[in-house]
């Protein structure tokens, strides 16, 4: 008996391992997909006959727009426009590294494409810093058709890397694959900066950085910048919530405050007068960073590169009274690292440029759905807090302050005052609130229950709009009753990881199990869609021994849950709004449109809005949650964002103590006449929702013009705090 309950376990955890699950088949969605770049075969590189340049290049690719030339000894290259003749070299020029005051190791890696870092994995032991200019570092070059492999040999520390580099009609495309490292002794590769020099930049140059900082923050190339902190260093997608320390190791929350500042996309970009290029980091996004130097910090120069983290550090309890100590992570990543340089030259060499290279890649990639439809008013995002509970007498009670018969005297009150499109968005209508993310039906009784919810849902269609339901799958309340063991995700020290407040976080798996009941019975009631929290603001590991998961495949899970979800309902949104979620939404609510406020960043522009609009549509932070009321409503106009605002039909202050707590100003009594007199001045871009924005500009202090494809102009004046729409007739929508 006993050996057949042992192939019983051996067989599910196998049926796991290869990630199927019975929620998968019926959602039908695919697998995640292997890794799948190849190391190159081909000749040794250089070929004899090759005549080099006066400093030692040789040719090493070419296509029709670029070439690409080498030395064989430093690895460095050189890309040229063969358009324009104009030079992007992998590291700083001669003449750059005599102004140079650093030596040593700071001066080697000046000259090196990349910077690896190793350390002795089982010991722990000192981290050390290797490039292409060190004696122990050999070098095995092959070049094909596809591009050229530069296999870096470190026989001290048997550790070998392979680099890839290949020409594309937009530019270069670099590439590290999980099966070029090998590591057959006691070190082990932490972390790879990738060419952490190209486009280096003197101060005082003419042009700037992109970072992914908010909607898009500017660097630029100041003489005199103030060194304060370590540079611009952010982690794509937020830090890795679970290779922290438990609650009581941890000084601050893990989770909402990093994910507030998390960067959305994957993107850095340079511009040099009428030169530019935008990185887009493919595989490997979920683990890197983008970081940002400027002079005095490593070298005269302004630097922007990718860093790629093979294993974490983490705080690792040894016993109970012990303090926790910093080890590495044992098992390095096996996922590919690849990054996409598009030059850009003349009018395009800007963020604009930028951003409608980063659109193009993304459609090329499926990244983004499919257009939006034209509308005859614009959609106003609007929020309604059902209720919600708190602890009151040693016991969950439910306060609700916007009953289903009130949300829709909310809705006719605001459509006969000329709100006639509403995307509603319906909140804490769970059995008991939201706090139990487990829990979702029956539908609160207080709130009317299921036979309100149906006549609300209906009295909303026949105005003809659209209700979504917002839901929790992610994080578990410390009060559900279901397990931590068996359905949260592991830290990296193998145990559950437990959130601050005593709760978890629901494996990907899981978060689709539940998901997939909900909108079975949601569908059922007539809703619309679900507004996912965090979902698009969030992303984690799961170091689970038996069923361990990267951040690319939650990524993959949650995104194929937002598809699934909107072709089974209609409709799915996501706060903040990751750039993995845009192919599985219709809209997104929160994005940022400012930048984090890092003293590297000097100014903020509309990157990212210029990149989706026309493809997703997007609200910033409710209208009655603004810290600056004036200019907030007026950065959503610039970035073609629709208006949006949370409200309730009694009054905020009923929300104490509630997960709704912040919230200081919400009854709709208050709001009713400022929220239709702001919707009535969006409403104006209603022609434009639909369409891709194509410029971008800063026309005197405080007043900037957002250009739309059919040519319409819309200024806005931070000054007089107005706007105005110009129609490309000539006519001028003054309004």
């Amino acid at each position: 008996m006993l050996f057949v309950i042992t192939i019983i376990i051996i067989i599910v955890i196998s049926f796991q391992l290869k990630g199927k699950s019975p929620v998968i088949e019926k959602m039908d969605i695919p697998p995640v997909k292997n890794n799948a770049l190849t190391l190159h075969d081909g000749s040794v590189w250089p070929q004899e006959g090759m005549t080099a340049d006066p400093a030692g290049f040789l040719p090493a690719l070419e296509n029709q727009r670029y070439t690409l030339r080498m030395h064989p000894g430093t690895t460095q290259f050189i890309i040229t426009d063969k358009q324009n003749g104009y030079e992007w070299r992998s590291n700083p020029t001669e003449s750059q590294l005599q102004a140079e005051t650093v030596k040593g190791t700071l001066l080697a890696n000046l000259q090196s494409p990349f910077i690896l870092e190793i350390s002795q994995i089982l010991s722990n032991g000192n981290k050390e810093l290797m490039n292409s200019m060190d004696d122990r570092v050999g070098k095995e070059i092959v070049s094909n058709k596809n591009g050229i492999q530069i296999t870096y040999v470190i026989p001290e520390k048997k550790v070998r890397i392979a680099i890839q580099y290949e020409l594309t009609d937009q530019g270069l495309k670099v590439a590290v694959p999980a099966g070029g490292i090998e590591e057959n002794g006691d070190y082990g590769v932490l972390s790879l900066n990738m060419l952490p020099f190209f486009g280096a930049t003197e101060a005082g140059t003419d042009g700037y950085f992109l970072v992914p900082d908010g909607p898009g923050g500017l660097i630029t190339f100041k003489a005199n910048r103030p060194m304060i902190g370590e540079g611009y260093n952010q982690k794509i997608f937020g830090e890795e919530t679970t290779t922290s320390a438990q609650p009581s190791e941890r000084a601050e929350d893990t989770t909402s405050e990093r994910a507030s500042e998390a960067v959305q996309y994957p993107v850095f970009g340079a511009k040099r007068g009428d030169h530019a290029f935008v990185a887009i980091v493919g595989e490997g996004r979920f683990e890197t960073r983008i970081k940002a130097l400027s002079p005095g910090m490593k070298s005269n120069l302004y630097s922007i590169y990718p860093t790629f983290t093979y294993r974490e550090e983490y705080l690792r309890k040894l016993s109970r009274v012990a303090p926790p100590v910093k080890v590495i992570q044992q098992q390095r990543l096996e996922l590919d690292w690849s990054i996409e340089y598009r030059f850009l030259t003349g009018s395009d060499a800007d963020y604009v440029g930028m951003a409608n290279s980063y659109r193009e890649y993304m459609l090329e990639q499926q990244l983004l759905g499919k257009p939006l439809e034209p509308v005859q008013h614009v959609p106003l995002d609007l929020s309604l807090i059902g209720g919600n509970s708190r602890k009151a007498y040693n016991r969950e009670q439910y306060v609700a302050v916007t009953t289903f018969p009130e949300a829709a005297n909310i809705v006719q009150e605001l459509t006969e005052g000329g709100v006639k499109n509403q995307r509603i968005i319906f909140y804490g209508w769970q059995d008991g609130g939201s706090h139990n993310t487990t829990k979702h039906f029956p539908i609160e009784k207080k709130l009317g229950g299921e036979p309100e919810a149906k006549s609300f849902i209906e009295a909303a269609h026949g105005y003809g709009y659209k209700v979504i339901f917002e839901d929790n799958f992610v994080e578990v309340d410390p009060k559900s009753s279901l397990g931590a063991k068996g359905n949260g995700i592991y830290g990296m020290d193998e145990t559950v990881f437990i959130t601050k407040d005593g709760g978890f976080i629901l494996r990907p798996l899981k978060t689709l199990e539940h998901a997939y009941t909900v909108i079975e019975k949601l569908r059922k009631l007539g809703v619309d869609g679900i507004q996912y929290l965090h979902v698009g603001e969030r992303l984690v590991r799961d170091y689970n021994p038996n069923q361990p998961s990267y951040r690319r495949d939650t990524a993959y899970y949650y995104n194929a849950l937002l598809a699934y979800t909107r072709d089974r309902l209609g409709m799915s949104g996501v706060n903040k709004g990751f750039d993995y979620t845009l192919a599985g939404v219709n809209a997104i609510t929160s994005i940022p449109l400012e930048t984090s406020g890092s003293f590297m960043v000097d100014e903020a522009v509309p990157f990212y809005p210029i990149a989706i609009h026309g493809y997703v549509s997007y609200s910033a932070k409710p209208g009655n949650l603004r810290e600056l009321p004036a200019r907030d409503f007026l950065r959503s106009i610039e970035y073609g964002a629709v208006p949006a605002y949370m409200l309730s039909y009694d009054s905020a202050r009923e929300l104490k103590d509630t997960a709704n707590a912040y919230m200081y100003s919400s009854k709709f009594d208050s709001w009713k006449e400022e929220v239709i007199a702001e919707y009535l001045q969006f409403d104006r871009l209603s022609p434009i929702f639909h369409l891709r924005i194509t410029g971008h500009e800063k026309m005197g202090p405080g007043v900037y013009e957002t250009m739309y494809e059919d040519g319409t102009r819309v200024t806005v004046d931070y000054n007089s705090n107005s706007f105005e729409v110009h129609r490309k007739e000539g006519g001028q929508a003054n309004e």
